[in-house]
């Protein structure tokens, strides 16, 4: 089963002992019946009273706010302590890298950004957690990826359809490459113009896209900084919400993100993490995806009644239903939305608006991957 790795090789990085084993706390824990559970049900025959759920071989088992109930109060895990560390189910192992997605039938690995994730630049496969070849033979080694568990915890991915299913995976493992040279070496901006088919029209969209979000931020390109590498290394994991939207689009609704991110990075006095990155980057997906349509027409339209854009500010609902009027007419998404939005209408509005809208818009779907 062909796997892709939606993050740079050899740059996510964690220490375990720096963190207060916030995966342990809250947010479950399993494994495999057979191959894991059975033996710890062994060891431990309480915690098969804290089974949740079970999917075919799979099973979850409950943890509390405080810990696993195998977390010990030095934050360690119990089993790991009294027996070895292979004796823990893998999702335990593998983490925070257990994201599992499928593109057709490749199963894409992403991390989990409530791990403490530290940016490693330049790459340093090999000496790094995040290094692809070593999680791959983990998975493959401990045969976690059988066709139950991919087919029970593996969620399809929606994709656009201009591309198929093995076109799209070339495509995002060359975008995340191309990601991976420029880290260190070349800023977001310029980065997404190289992958861009239309450059030009990038740096147009994101002087337009800046106008229209009242934000600030110069539209040309910038000098290289420390958060062009933070942009680098979250963009190929936003990819797969994104799936949905042309290549261009995609391209734009990254763009957006960076808007986004270096407005908020200009406030704050704390420095910017992966964490802090890719909770902004996702947060703003709905804005993103709205705005990265461009002057592409929407075929889909938006799914919504009036309740769903009533905003309890009547200016701001009518400018939503005027945009809404000019969309439906054939016009693109950003003309529309300029020509309905009032000049006087504030940032935190315009922001509130792109997001309902984009909550709510309907790009698809187009193709949906297969089971393996």
């Amino acid at each position: 089963m062909p796997l892709f790795f939606a993050f740079p090789n050899g740059v996510y990085n964690y220490v375990c002992a720096e963190c207060t084993a916030l995966c342990c706390k809250g947010h479950g824990f399993g494994g495999s019946l057979e191959r894991e559970l059975r033996p710890l049900y062994v060891l431990y025959p309480q915690i098969e009273s804290l089974v949740l759920a079970r999917d075919g071989d799979f099973v979850t088992l409950a943890t509390t706010a405080d810990g696993c109930a195998l977390l010990d109060t030095d934050n360690r895990c119990r089993i790991e302590k009294e027996h070895h560390k292979s004796m823990k189910p893998t999702v335990c192992n593998i983490f925070p890298f257990n994201v599992f997605r499928r593109i057709g039938k490749t199963v894409t690995v992403s991390p989990h950004f409530l791990c403490p994730l530290r940016l490693v630049v330049p790459a340093r496969p090999g000496e790094v957690e995040g290094t692809h070849q070593a999680l791959e033979t983990q998975l493959r080694g401990d045969d976690v990826l059988t066709a139950e568990f991919i087919k029970t915890k593996a969620t399809p991915l929606m994709l656009h359809g201009e591309l198929d299913e093995a076109a799209t995976v070339e495509r995002e493992k060359n975008f995340r490459d191309l990601c991976s040279q420029s880290l260190g070496r070349q800023n977001f901006r310029d980065t997404l113009k190289s992958a861009s088919k239309a450059p030009q029209e990038l740096e147009r969209f994101a002087a337009r896209a800046a106008a229209l979000m009242r934000i600030n931020v110069p539209p040309r390109s910038r000098p290289y900084d420390e958060l062009d590498d933070l942009l680098l290394a979250v963009a190929s994991v936003q990819r797969l919400s994104l799936l949905l939207m042309s290549t261009e689009g995609m391209l734009r609704a990254l763009l957006i993100a960076e808007l986004v991110v270096r407005r908020a990075w200009s406030l704050t006095t704390v420095p910017l993490n992966l964490q802090g990155a890719m909770n902004l980057v996702s947060g703003f997906t709905a804005t993103g995806r709205l705005l990265g349509q461009a002057d592409e027409p929407l075929k889909r339209g938006i799914k919504s009644g009036k309740k769903d854009l009533t905003f309890q500010d009547p200016g701001l609902t009518f400018a939503a239903f005027i945009a809404l009027r000019e969309m439906a007419g054939g016009k693109g998404v950003m003309q529309s939305l300029e020509e309905a939005l009032p000049p006087e209408m504030p940032a935190s509005d315009r922001s509130a608006l792109f997001q309902k809208l984009g909550t709510l818009l309907d790009t698809g779907p187009r193709l949906k991957g297969t089971s393996p």
